[in-house]
């Protein structure tokens, strides 16, 4: 918010500019050399709010938390759980061409203000529960999206939490299952079939869990069992877009063939 009430993004912008334009003055009396220059160093002045930029926006943004009646102690935890996030997946931050400010400069700041500022505010609103299950949903969704991107371990991570928020949520334990299942490290398919188990149980109506403990079945040669819950799979998603290649296995596992 605090990057919007002051005005960083035209800062940014007529920053982009004039550097363009910069290039351009020099592109003329070099041949061209500096085109694929200028287009770098525009890229380069757009990749992120500059490091003062940042750092006001934190001054600020403190400022108006604290003010709102917020518990200033919570401020640094975003910074500290995107922090541990980016180690865990070895994620390379994009400061290669920017002067943005690394996760642990923006911890740094926020611990600093606490300590300098935050002292006057203490025991302030904190409302976990409610933003937990506010925002639930959000770390279900990205707990997929890590799974799709084939980051199982960050979404198994984000799923158990989920969990931890809505323990009963048959969506989430077949997600769960899913992740196992395609993993398939060690343990990973009985942790799958136990997960798949427990989706089920909790709501027997959720035609994914059915397919994913098929599935396991069949790979594991009870085909008698996989075709039971492959065809309810069907049968509770009768539009089902692999609906073709499921059919494929319930007809393998009524000719007894293997895969």
């Amino acid at each position: 918010m605090t990057h919007a009430t002051h005005r960083h993004a035209i800062k940014q912008f007529r920053d982009a500019r004039n550097k363009t334009a910069f290039l351009a003055v020099i592109t003329a009396g070099t041949s061209g050399l500096a085109a694929p220059l200028g287009a770098l160093g525009t890229l380069a002045a757009i990749t992120g709010y500059s490091r003062e930029q940042e750092a006001e926006a934190d001054r600020e943004g403190f400022k108006l938390m604290v003010k709102a009646g917020y518990d200033p102690g919570e401020a640094p935890k975003l910074f500290l759980h995107l922090k541990q996030e980016v180690e865990e997946q070895k994620i390379k931050g994009p400061f290669f061409f920017s002067t943005h400010p690394r996760l642990s400069e923006r911890l740094e700041n926020y611990e600093a203000l606490v300590h300098t500022q935050g002292q006057k505010r203490p025991n302030g609103i904190q409302n976990r529960e409610i933003f937990l299950q506010k925002t639930s949903r959000v770390i279900l969704d990205n707990a997929r999206l890590d799974f799709k991107a084939g980051r199982f371990g960050a979404a198994q991570k984000a799923v158990e939490k989920y969990l931890k928020i809505k323990s009963h949520h048959a969506e989430a334990y077949c997600l769960l299952g899913e992740i196992c299942r395609q993993r398939g490290e060690g343990s990973d398919i009985e942790k799958a079939k136990q997960h798949f188990q427990k989706a089920i149980s909790v709501d027997p109506f959720y035609p994914d869990s059915h397919k994913g403990i098929g599935l396991i079945y069949y790979k594991q040669g009870q085909k008698a069992l996989a075709k039971e819950a492959l065809e309810l799979y069907l049968s509770l998603s009768p539009q089902a877009m692999d609906r073709a290649y499921i059919g494929e296995y319930i007809t393998r596992c009524k000719e007894g063939g293997k895969e």
